[in-house]
């Protein structure tokens, strides 16, 4: 996918996976253009609580329903923490349903 800036990418993956009524899951601290895209398109922007400023693995899939279509996950999330959002987001994927896209 080719895009002028980081933010029209968001926009775009947004039009192409949200219908009116999905939602999308972000850390509470994620970058606002992940909501912002998720908004345009009528969809619902689910905030996953990162105590300590760091991805909780546990809080991200606890957001995660039948309508979840997007997982934003910001890396690194905080460089001081030890091991990467990356590293952490992959325990996540094997519980997310199909469909479901991480980026």
């Amino acid at each position: 996918m080719f895009g002028c800036g980081t933010d029209e990418i968001f926009a775009l993956l947004n039009q192409v996976y949200l219908e009116p009524g999905d939602n999308i899951i972000q850390g509470q601290y994620g970058f606002g253009a992940f909501a912002i895209g998720a908004r345009a398109n009528m969809g619902e922007v689910r905030y996953a609580p990162e105590p300590h400023l760091r991805i909780d693995v546990d809080a991200v899939l606890a957001c995660v329903d039948a309508r979840t279509r997007l997982v934003f996950i910001a890396n690194p999330a905080n460089r001081r923490a030890p091991g990467s959002a990356a590293t952490r987001s992959r325990a996540c994927m094997p519980a997310c349903r199909r469909g479901c896209c991480w980026c």
